[in-house]
């Protein structure tokens, strides 16, 4: 059976989804727990831009990338994919071991290339949350998350309307152990700027991220309707950074390394054609974070490609964001 190219474009969609490799459950995390009854409510903004698809041969940045036009992720390999986050998590500490929280997130995208321009914007999926502390010093958590497929994607997928999907339209569950060693020194009080490094900590978020299937029916004009499922792979999502307190425990330089890596085939079915697929990706980050006061911080971030596979090839994140404690 041969598939028209707009079902390749679509089938391209959902890798699309799945490549873009800031995720919001991973990006800004924050391992402190805090106090009984406090709340931290956190929102940034992620940019996100790639000029074409690391195909099925794993590839690292400055690498020369296969071309390969049969294979899936390489179509169009043309393309400019454009992603915007803007999420919005609440954070409420139930005890002082114990806090749950809701992140949403508003998601815009856009393709073009040498076919066509398409874009869309809307709700993205949610995310819920729980973490229990274990241990203060070094700080160590265990996070309990389950996403909502709340974004907009079926009517799309189905072929009823243009456009890119915003949400995957399926269910994920995830298990992730969070932490810092050394502990974040308490705050440094100085009325004189230095720049030198005085404190440093270690952070890590790792998970395992069970993805459930998704269904649909996609009708094209003039042909007969295609039953199509999508088996997500099984995913190890992570960060892990160095945290270096530049001056009075106030100002924090980061740099580190975060992604997805793939356990299990990414598998998508149209009709009586399968395609599968391994989707890695390896990101460097680095930014700053300024504290002001107990209650606010502000954050910076670059995120750029270290190597994936079916995956964007140049991914260029610039994020930004603050938060409130009370």
């Amino acid at each position: 059976m041969i598939l028209s190219k707009k079902v390749f474009f679509i089938m391209l969609l959902v890798f699309s989804t799945l490549a873009y490799a800031a995720d919001p459950m991973y990006d800004y995390f924050d391992s402190i727990m805090y106090s009984q009854g406090v709340f931290r409510i956190r929102a940034w903004v992620d940019y996100g831009r790639a000029a074409s698809y690391i195909d099925s041969t794993f590839a690292f940045h400055f690498t020369t990338v296969p071309a390969e036009q049969e294979d899936m992720a390489s179509y169009p390999n043309d393309g400019k994919y454009t992603k915007i986050k803007v999420p919005l998590s609440v954070t409420y500490a139930i005890t002082d071991y114990l806090d749950a929280g809701l992140l949403g997130q508003f998601v815009s995208r856009s393709l073009e290339d040498s076919i066509s321009t398409t874009s869309s914007s809307g709700i993205g999926d949610t995310w819920i949350y729980t973490r229990f502390g274990l241990s203060k010093d070094p700080v160590f958590n265990i996070r309990l998350a389950g996403k909502i497929p709340t974004g907009s994607w079926k009517d799309i997928a189905e072929g009823k309307e243009e456009g890119l999907e915003i949400g995957d339209g399926q269910m994920d569950l995830e298990l992730a152990l969070n932490g810092t060693f050394p502990a974040y020194p308490e705050r440094v009080k100085s009325d004189q700027f230095e720049f030198k490094f005085k404190h440093w900590s270690f952070e890590y978020l790792i998970g395992l991220r069970y993805r459930m299937k998704r269904t649909w029916t996609y009708e094209q004009s003039g042909q007969p309707a295609m039953d199509c499922e999508w088996q997500p792979p099984m995913e190890i999502p992570f960060c892990f950074r160095e945290k270096i307190n530049v001056a009075c425990n106030t100002y924090f330089w980061f740099l580190g390394f975060n992604g997805n890596l793939g356990m299990t085939d990414n598998e998508v079915t149209m009709g009586s054609t399968t395609t599968t697929s391994k989707i890695n990706n390896i990101m460097f980050h680095t930014g700053l974070e300024i504290r002001a006061g107990e209650g606010f911080y502000i954050n910076a971030m670059y995120q750029g490609t270290i190597g994936g596979q079916n995956t964007p090839y140049e991914w260029h994140v610039l994020g930004g964001g603050l938060g409130i404690i009370f």
